[in-house]
């Protein structure tokens, strides 16, 4: 077959036309992917979380009657960058327990940012902030940070120093970051440095972190979480920025302890921490103020006072950091030990009085626990601790009964409750002479 040489030319050129094609085609998916990559960039931001009410359990994130933006999220932790659409749309914050709406938020963001949202408050009246984050590099040789104070303690002086003790003849980096305030960015000299906090205006520490690098070029937010002290912040969210942004919990070396003598015929006592003693001489019935101790595992004991030698009773306790603690001693003399109770001094409810319950009775046997005649508490267990219950103010008169009888074992005179107080009230001493005792905790 014949074939003109024109046609056999043409031929040769389909291959080169077939790649020219298939190039062009290509071309035109990269478009069209990246005008897609482009539209979704401007139609949705990244958030980050950090979940800081102290009284509240597990959030979930939703919208409103749509999807579900974050599962869960624990008290005290931080989730990373989630993709949000950056309309404006109302948020509903539930409980990842049992589904309880706690609040509701409208929230826009613009497309192809990056934010933190930052959950504080109460868990009564959860509130947010939204930390926007930006590009800016400090001076050389120097990072930059920001404060968001949510601590419970009022505004605090903030301190980057070689070592605690300077902070009493140092000046502060940034003075009286206010409760519930974002500051403005302040540059420091990059270094190794302890962050202290104390009370604005004076040199009374709530907060020391461990030494650490803070190195130059870094930017960061640093958001003081409160925790249930009303005299300590908690630990410190340390959150830097961009793609690869982290989020760093630096915790308080500083938790608080107070003592209390339950043992009905103990001698009197000295306790101690770590080998140092923190309160002497405490008779039975006697309490202790709260003082400053080192956080994490540290073991306390207790001995007879003035008689040295090994302790009576001793054990291994975990303090976190800006948390209140009591040590108790209680039981009989000869079987004395040591047990701790989680206080939670945080400002009760609006005008409602905080008040828990402890049965330290050695042989009393389980209690319920009556509040102006009407039972609150059933089968309340020796070296037990009941909730916190919150009562509007008023006077009240508390009564310790035998577990599941109208027998009363012992109770308070009538007691004025203030609203703005906590309140715990001990079941003390032997069956036959027990007796109650009420302490204000905050």
């Amino acid at each position: 077959t014949h074939i003109a040489p024109d046609m056999t030319h043409s031929l040769r050129l389909f291959p080169s036309v077939r790649a020219l094609l298939f190039i062009a085609f290509l071309g035109l998916i990269t478009v069209l992917t990246g005008c897609k990559a482009t539209e979704e960039l401007k139609t949705t931001a990244q958030i980050r979380l950090v979940h800081a009410v102290p009284d509240a359990e597990a959030l979930t994130i939703k919208i409103k009657d749509g999807d579900t933006k974050v599962a869960s999220i624990a008290a005290g932790s931080t989730l990373t960058y989630t993709t949000f659409d950056s309309a404006s749309k109302e948020y509903e914050i539930r409980s990842a327990t049992d589904g309880t709406l706690l609040a509701s938020r409208t929230l826009s963001f613009t497309g192809g940012s990056r934010y933190t949202i930052v959950l504080s408050g109460r868990r009564g009246s959860i509130t947010t902030t939204t930390l926007d984050e930006d590009s800016v590099s400090p001076s050389s040789g120097k990072f930059r940070f920001r404060v968001n104070n949510l601590a419970n303690v009022g505004g605090v002086d903030v301190y980057f120093v070689a070592l605690t003790a300077n902070v009493a003849s140092e000046q502060a980096k940034y003075y009286s970051a206010a409760s519930s305030g974002l500051t403005g960015y302040t540059e420091v000299s990059e270094g190794d440095y302890q962050l202290v906090l104390t009370t604005a205006g004076t040199k009374d520490i709530v907060y020391e972190s461990v030494r650490q690098r803070f190195a130059a070029s870094t930017s960061f937010s640093l958001v003081f979480t409160p925790g249930k002290s009303t005299k300590l912040t908690s630990n410190t969210v340390m959150l830097t920025y961009g793609e690869s942004g982290t989020s760093s919990m630096l915790p308080n070396l500083r938790s608080r302890l107070r003592a209390l003598h339950a043992s009905p015929d103990g001698p009197l006592l000295a306790f101690r921490n770590g080998g140092t003693t923190m309160f002497s001489n405490v008779p039975y019935k006697g309490n202790s103020s709260y003082t400053t101790s080192l956080s994490g595992d540290r073991v306390l004991d207790i001995e007879a006072f003035g008689i040295t030698g090994a302790p009576v009773a001793s054990g291994t306790f975990s303090l976190a950091g800006g948390e209140d603690y009591t040590m108790i001693a209680v039981n009989r003399a000869a079987s004395v030990e040591l047990i701790k109770l989680d206080d939670n001094n945080l400002p009760s409810t609006l005008g409602k009085a905080r008040v828990r319950f402890v049965n330290l009775s050695p042989d009393a046997g389980a209690a319920d626990m009556l509040v102006n005649f009407s039972k609150t508490v059933s089968s309340l267990p020796f070296k037990s601790a009941s909730a916190y219950q919150e009562f509007d103010t008023g006077t009240y008169t508390f009564v310790f009964n035998a577990s599941n009888t109208n027998a009363a074992i012992a109770s308070t005179a009538a007691l004025d409750l203030d609203g703005s107080k906590t309140y715990t009230v001990f079941l003390m001493g032997l069956s036959g002479a027990t007796e109650t005792k009420v302490i204000t905790d905050n």
